[in-house]
């Protein structure tokens, strides 16, 4: 067996195939993307009520965490460096997600209601 450099991936690593790649994707710039696109949804509606861009929102934000569970459980992912990630990589992922998904959704509805 030969040895690879440290943060190489094997080359039997699902990670390198479609599905562990489009995942990664999707987590790191696609989902990000929508919910900026959602909350300038939520910044055109009406204050604190809520609507459908709320839910899909919040839907992506979901979506988002357990595609990165899904990816590091099953398809070994990788973090933003290569290395292989870890389930501690994924929870905090999750941190993130939630806490700035939070922040920017409040940020959109009182920016709402300030301008509405």
């Amino acid at each position: 067996m030969t040895k690879r450099p440290p943060g190489s991936p094997s080359p039997e690593s699902p990670s390198l195939g479609p599905t562990g790649c489009l995942l990664r994707v999707l987590c790191f710039f696609l989902g990000p993307g929508a919910m900026a696109f959602s909350a300038v949804v939520i910044m055109q509606g009406h204050g604190w009520r809520l609507s459908a861009a709320d839910g899909i929102y919040g839907g992506i934000a979901l979506a988002l965490i357990a595609l990165r569970f899904v990816d590091v459980r099953f398809l070994r992912g990788r973090t933003g460096t290569g290395e292989p990630a870890t389930m501690r990589d994924a929870i905090r992922y999750a941190a993130i997600v939630i806490l700035a998904g939070l922040a920017i959704w409040a940020a959109a509805h009182g920016i709402a209601s300030y301008v509405g």
